[in-house]
């Protein structure tokens, strides 16, 4: 018998691992170009504000479903999926600052930066990913099948699996 996992939360946990990567090179990249250097880790604030972010990403992929059928998406709809995506992140990043009161000291720039950036990170990295992904499913990929049968019969069973 043949079982297909496809309904777990994980089923796309490289897309996911991937966007949350990309948000965090985002932010240090915002971060070095207002000129603040690369260590964003020092200052309190962009340390939290980068904890934030991950957490929020991670909620966001959850809550609003971005990563559903995201093998299935053309560029079109990917390119909304991820604007949604980084929207919503960033709405969020907006009402943290709001809520711990240090909006004034957070710099808006970084942050508007940080989401265009987010945005054309994670849209590229999610095409390449699934036109990789897309081209080892047509060179065969990785199959599994599972086959019961008996210690007579297995080898005419995968003779006429290879044959056919």
């Amino acid at each position: 018998m043949y079982r297909k996992d496809s309904e777990g939360w994980l089923k796309h946990a490289d897309f996911m691992v991937l966007d949350m990567i990309c948000l965090q090179l985002a932010f240090i990249l915002a971060y070095a170009l207002r000129g603040k250097g690369m260590n964003l880790y020092g200052d309190i604030l962009y340390r939290n504000m980068a904890i934030f972010l991950g957490l929020a990403d991670l909620v966001v992929i959850f809550t609003a479903g971005t990563m559903k059928s995201v093998l299935k998406r053309g560029h079109y709809k990917e390119f909304v999926a991820t604007l949604k995506q980084s929207i919503i992140v960033g709405v969020l990043a907006i009402i943290y600052l709001f809520m711990i009161q240090e909006g004034q000291s957070f710099s808006r720039m970084i942050l508007i930066t940080t989401v265009i950036i987010y945005l054309l990170l994670s849209y590229g990295t999610r095409e390449i990913w699934k036109n990789s992904l897309h081209k080892k499913m047509e060179n065969g990929g990785d199959k599994k099948l599972l086959i019961v049968t008996s210690k007579d019969e297995a080898a005419k069973v995968v003779r006429n699996m290879q044959e056919k």
